[in-house]
């Protein structure tokens, strides 16, 4: 019993969908197989990076698909040659002669093979020839919109984090490591660590202040941050990502933490001096507190 997807950020679609493998292969008595292509397709054929996004990393996809019971995970690296190799040659390598399938689960809009020629319609006609079962799985359905990566991630660079994480069905997050910085936030009560994803493909919502949780060596920490340029404190022209964490006291330099977005609170402002922003800050801290209190961590 075999699927094949990239499955970036495994969301409640994803989730049914491999609910879905496991039960058939518990019917027919065999193994439940997931096949993914690393790196993304778009990365080996350079295709339009500027505009280009991942929720997951490797690590973070095998972590959730380990967590949704998939055993059996195949990751197949992808090159050229992958890109070029036509739909039938695929399923008779790999599908057939490698995994010995006897039944394919296709995602509701997966194709395979170059130029994406293996459609449904085609694989049905492959599954006759080779002698195996196809079913496509029906999209999942949220509030009347079908579930999938593309919705994920156009709601996080909208900021509605909220809305991503009902169809993640946890809280999507950020691993980096903690670069040095200028130290401004310690000169109002507000140090913070400048964060450096550890994956350059990762997507980062929407620039503005979020309420989050963070994960440390020490624990998880209530915290909040800021995406964005830091008008208030001089011409910043790179976009950096900052976290306070709230009841923390200890170097965090070097460290890798993650961050788990929980809400966003508003826009970045720029103020007219430091005292502005460390009142604003306080007023952020505190409805950071109330929303963290109705929404606790939830990660993975």
């Amino acid at each position: 019993m075999v699927t094949l997807g990239a499955f970036d950020g495994v969301h409640l679609g994803h989730q049914k969908l491999l609910t879905y493998l496991k039960h058939k292969a518990e019917q027919l008595n065999t193994e439940s197989v997931v096949i993914s292509l690393w790196p993304h397709p778009r990365i080996v054929l350079n295709k339009d990076l500027q505009s280009f996004s991942l929720l997951n990393s490797l690590d973070e996809k095998k972590l959730l698909l380990e967590k949704a019971g998939i055993k059996n995970l195949v990751i197949i690296p992808f090159d050229q040659a992958i890109s070029r190799m036509g739909a039938e040659e695929f399923v008779k390598q790999v599908i057939i002669e490698k995994l010995d399938t006897a039944l394919f689960l296709l995602g509701f809009n997966n194709m395979i093979g170059h130029k994406q020629e293996g459609n449904f319609e085609f694989l049905t006609k492959l599954s006759a020839k080779y002698n195996f079962m196809l079913e496509q799985f029906h999209p999942e359905l949220l509030d009347g919109n079908k579930i999938s990566s593309t919705l994920v991630r156009n709601e996080l660079l909208a900021g509605r984090v909220e809305n991503a994480n009902k169809l993640l069905g946890y809280q999507y997050s950020i691993s980096g490591l903690v670069a040095e910085g200028k130290k401004m936030g310690r000169l109002i009560g507000f140090p913070t660590a400048n964060i450096v994803p550890l994956d350059q493909y990762k997507l980062v919502p929407l620039q503005g202040v979020y309420a989050a949780y963070t994960s440390t060596e020490q624990g998880v920490f209530p915290s909040m941050l800021n995406i964005g340029y830091r008008p208030t404190i001089g011409n910043n022209l790179e976009k950096t990502v900052e976290v306070h964490l709230f009841n923390f006291d200890d170097s965090l330099y070097n460290k890798e933490l993650t961050i788990s977005f929980v809400s966003r609170l508003r826009d970045e402002k720029k103020f007219a001096g430091l005292e502005d922003l460390k009142r604003q800050l306080i007023e952020d801290k505190n409805i950071s507190i109330q929303v963290l209190n109705k929404n606790k961590y939830h990660y993975l």
